[in-house]
């Protein structure tokens, strides 16, 4: 929560439509879902909020066809407000920390803990929200509600497709990289 007098605005994650009259309550000027755009906190500090972004919880499924389900350019560029530095900042550290990530996911399945195996896919899910991973972010979410639900039996796989979306993401961003 950030606040600047009597003003303030809530950052959370997805904001479900059951959220929102807790929010009027709180007489909060508005709220942001993560990832957020820095002018629509600017705009909601200023009373004057950009129209919100419609949120909704990640996709079920990964669709690898659509380039822009790998990585959404775009989103990135528009959160981080087209600083080229920054951009490449936040993707490099992505890069170089992804791998540790999963590392971490994978010794919390084989160790049978749904606790951290909730973490770690939420944590995954974060990050690739971050830098426009949409697919790694769908499939984060699901890694995240398995090891809610104690369901663990479906991590295997989903850890193999998250591999897979990461190399074809890790192409895609380091084009990006490279060509703009």
């Amino acid at each position: 929560m950030q606040k600047r007098g009597n003003k303030a605005a809530a950052a959370a994650g997805p904001v479900q439509q059951i959220d929102v009259p807790v929010i009027a309550l709180a007489d909060l000027n508005g709220y942001l879902s993560k990832p957020f755009n820095p002018r629509e906190l600017s705009g909601i500090m200023q009373r004057t909020p950009a129209a919100p972004r419609k949120q909704s919880e990640p996709s079920t499924t990964a669709d690898t066809s659509d380039c822009d389900t790998v990585f959404d350019r775009d989103g990135l560029i528009e959160r981080l407000d087209h600083d080229r530095e920054l951009i490449e900042m936040v993707l490099n550290t992505f890069l170089q920390n992804f791998n540790n990530k999963l590392e971490k996911l994978k010794k919390a399945f084989s160790e049978n803990n749904a606790k951290n195996v909730r973490l770690h896919g939420h944590s995954i899910k974060g990050v690739a929200a971050n830098v426009g991973a949409v697919n790694i972010q769908n499939l984060g979410f699901r890694i995240e509600q398995a090891g809610a639900s104690g369901e663990l039996h479906t991590v295997t796989a989903l850890v193999d497709d998250i591999t897979k979306e990461y190399a074809a993401f890790k192409k895609v961003a380091l084009d990006f990289l490279n060509n703009a």
